[in-house]
């Protein structure tokens, strides 16, 4: 089976969890002190998953004993600590504008000594977006500082920052390379003559990044019945120039202004570091069943702004649902009329600065790679390298790291790091109420803030394992693992697994999913098979008032 896809995506959590772990210093096992003065609590496995400098110095033969403190004399507290955020994170921390140069370059040093290639990147990219003449003198002196190793890794930063001193004129950039005039003893011939200054020339080139993406709505009618005016579903990521972006849908209107009516925006996301302004022309057009555009329900806006702060566009007005519900646009591919797509085309410039030195080809600079933090924290859980606690589930053991359960649930934090701490650290683990399979999709959530890819087995299967999910979420208050479980459940529900999906929305307090499943048995073509399923007697046994709530909404579909 794919990956699953969710409709109904609550906000990641992993990086806000891990940055609260690194604030509290919940059962941190190492400490810096920066500078012979300020120190830094932190955890050894986070490190060793995102640079391996760490991983050596931390976690390897020989490595430093838990607890000790560690030393690190050539950088300042600002940048270790700003270098420490963005390894929980993959985040840069709130900084003022003035400093975010300075800081730049030192953290480009910071980044190379632990091998934190993508902190490089960014700090690089912010730098090559923020050049100008007086930028580009004190980069320099600053790289002056920095090891020739360092530079020459980096051939194009060099060149950029030291042949790129030019000023604008009216807009425009013009060469500023001009020859110093002779000096006195030159004149006289005093002086040995000095190297005539390298030619260089630079260009500010503006690109059209453009590009499409189609989102197919699937469920239409249930889409309308479960969300409320104001709540969307993101459609899956894509890329145009550089960035990443989403389109939202909002099948019962952008606010109660437009409740009668569908809405779309479209959100630029994945750069948190990011205060540069993209203009774009943005046009998002309802697909026929051919997928052409049609043009009646085509909606275009050439000067779309997005900027930190305001990276959302919206139509609000798209179409009228009844509007949609009688074009003749809506299909299943079997004549049912229940699901639409919409087609957003996305095109903006780009500017690319080229140094060209020595008449050598132009600079290319290296692409900021997307957030890496849930693959690195998945490679440390599949390698198990510094684990601390161990798991028996059926049999089969787990390892895992005490500091990241704890971040990511509120009940592993009680049992690790709270009045259960003892308990916990004296034995293994032993889990009874949930099968290995299970936990390890469970774990994989903890680590990656994603669902694992599942075997082709079908929606059955996946509601079930959906099922034994959503009961872990509600025991270790992971909201959002609930939330997707959620979503999971509402989209493969099918007969065989509808009564049970009902019974544990009932019991884990989950209204709209047993709103929407509640909808869903009480079909006429469904209601028979549902009641003569495995599951049926155990949720009337169960919850007795479900009976009532299955006639009552029975009752109003045959009075409507």
């Amino acid at each position: 089976m794919r990956a699953t896809e969710l409709r109904v995506e609550p906000e990641p959590d992993l990086r806000a969890h891990l940055r609260r772990l690194l604030s509290t210093g919940d059962g941190a096992d190492v400490t810096f002190r920066v500078g012979g003065g300020e120190t830094f609590a932190a955890h050894r496995c986070v490190l060793a998953a995102r640079s391996p400098v760490f991983k050596a110095e931390l976690c390897g033969r020989g490595g430093a004993a838990a607890g000790r403190c560690v030393d690190v004399d050539d950088m300042g507290a600002g940048e270790f600590g700003a270098l420490l955020h963005f390894v929980y994170t993959d985040t840069l921390p709130e900084m003022a504008s003035r400093d975010v140069p300075a800081m730049a370059r030192r953290l480009i040093a910071a980044a190379g000594k632990y091998q934190v290639e993508r902190l490089k990147l960014v700090c690089e990219d912010m730098l090559r977006r923020r050049v100008d003449t007086s930028m580009a003198m004190a980069t320099t002196t600053d790289s002056a500082a920095t090891t020739d190793d360092q530079l020459s890794q980096r051939p194009w930063l060099t060149q950029l920052f030291f042949k790129f001193a030019s000023r604008m004129v009216g807009g425009m950039v013009v060469d500023a390379f001009t020859p110093e005039p002779p000096t006195a003893a030159e004149k006289s011939g005093d002086a040995s003559p000095s190297p005539s200054p390298s030619p260089s020339c630079s260009t500010v080139a503006v690109s059209e990044a453009s590009g499409h993406h189609v989102l197919r709505i699937e469920g239409y009618k249930r889409t309308k019945m479960m969300m409320a005016t104001g709540e969307h579903l993101n459609s899956g990521e894509f890329h145009v120039g550089g960035y990443t972006w989403r389109l939202r849908y909002y099948p019962n209107g952008y606010d109660q202004e437009f409740s009668s009516s569908i809405s779309f925006a479209l959100v630029r996301t994945g750069r948190d570091d990011d205060d540069v302004v993209v203009r774009a022309r943005v046009k998002i057009s309802l697909l026929d069943v051919a997928g052409e555009p049609v043009t009646r329900y085509s909606h275009s806006d050439n000067k779309c702004t997005f900027y930190e702060g305001h990276d959302l566009w919206a139509i609000k007005s798209f179409i009228r649902r009844v509007d949609l519900e009688d074009s003749g646009h809506l299909d299943d591919g079997g004549g049912g009329g229940d699901s639409f797509a919409v087609r957003c085309d996305l095109t903006f410039n780009v500017p690319d600065i080229r140094v060209d030195v020595d008449d050598a080809a132009a600079v290319t600079v290296p692409a900021v790679p997307p957030p890496l933090l849930h693959r690195h924290l998945g490679d440390l859980l599949a390698s198990e390298a510094a684990a601390d606690v161990r798991f028996n589930v059926d049999g089969e053991a787990f390892a895992a790291h005490r500091c990241i359960l704890a971040a990511r649930s509120p009940v592993f934090r009680a049992e690790q790091f709270g009045s259960m701490r003892e308990r916990a650290a004296r034995a293994i683990v032993r889990v009874d109420d949930m099968d290995a399979d299970a936990f390890a999709a469970f774990l994989h959530f903890v680590y990656t803030d994603e669902l694992p890819e599942m075997d082709d087995d079908g929606e059955e299967a996946a509601a079930v394992m959906a099922q034994h999910l959503l009961v872990a979420a509600d025991r270790y208050g992971m909201e959002r693992l609930k939330k997707v479980c959620e979503d999971v459940l509402f989209r493969h529900v099918v007969v065989a697994t509808a009564a049970t999906s009902l019974a544990l929305a009932e019991q884990h307090d989950c209204p709209e999913l047993k709103d929407a499943i509640l909808r869903f048995v009480t079909s006429p073509a469904r209601l028979k098979a549902v009641m003569a399923s495995d599951g049926y007697e155990h949720l009337i046994t169960s919850f007795p008032s479900i009976a009532t709530e299955i006639l009552a909404v029975l009752a109003a579909q045959l009075s409507t």
